[in-house]
C-alpha cells in the first residue's frame, strides 16, 4: 500500500470509529465485562500515543523486509472470533469519560501519525520497544499496527451501540 493510500485508511477508519459512537451511550456499560465506547476510544487514544512515540524514537537499518510483519499484524487484529486482552499499560480507566476531549486527542494523535507517515522514514526500524512475539517494528509495521487495532476496535464499538441499542429497546 502507498503511503498516500495508507493515509487515506487511517482517516476513513477515524471518520467511522467518530460515526459509530453515539453521546447518549458513550458512557454506558453495554453488557457485564465489557468497556464503554469511552473506554475503547481512550484505549485507542493510550495505544495510538504508544506508538506516535515509538515511531519518533529511536531507529536504525532494517535487515529484513520492512512489510515482514503486516499480513501477521492484519491476520491478529481483524479475526474478530479471538478475544484479546489489553495490556495494563493501556487498559482505560473505569469511569466518565468526555466525548469531545476524546475526539481531540483522537484527532491529534491521527494528524501526527499522517505527519509521521508524510515525513519519516517508514523504512527504519523502531528500536525504543520490542513488541512482545514480534520484536521489534518497522516503522511502516507500526503505522498498521495502529490502522488494524483501530479497525477492530471499530467493530467493537460497533457492537457495543448495537448492544446498547437493543437495551434501550427493551427497557
Amino acid at each position: 500500500m502507498k503511503k498516500q493510500e495508507l493515509i487515506a485508511d487511517i482517516e476513513q477508519t477515524i471518520d467511522w470509529l467518530k460515526k459509530t459512537i453515539s453521546l447518549d451511550t458513550y458512557n454506558m456499560t453495554p453488557f457485564e465485562g465489557s468497556w464503554t465506547a469511552a473506554q475503547v476510544v481512550e484505549h485507542i487514544n493510550m495505544v495510538g500515543t504508544g506508538f506516535n512515540h515509538l515511531l519518533n524514537g529511536a531507529t536504525q537499518v532494517t535487515n529484513r523486509p520492512v512489510d515482514q510483519f503486516v499480513s501477521r499484524i492484519k491476520t491478529m487484529f481483524l479475526n474478530f472470533d479471538e478475544k484479546a486482552v489489553a495490556a495494563p499499560n493501556v487498559t482505560p480507566a473505569e469511569g466518565s469519560y468526555n466525548l469531545q476531549e476524546q475526539m481531540v486527542k483522537l484527532d491529534s494523535i491521527k494528524s501526527a501519525i499522517i505527519n509521521d507517515i508524510k515525513t519519516l522514514d517508514m523504512n527504519m526500524t523502531c528500536v525504543n520497544f520490542e513488541i512482545p512475539t514480534f520484536g521489534y517494528f518497522t516503522r511502516l509495521e507500526a503505522v498498521y499496527f495502529f490502522l488494524f487495532h483501530t479497525k477492530r476496535h471499530v467493530h467493537q464499538l460497533q457492537n457495543i451501540v448495537k448492544s446498547l441499542s437493543k437495551y434501550q429497546f427493551q427497557s
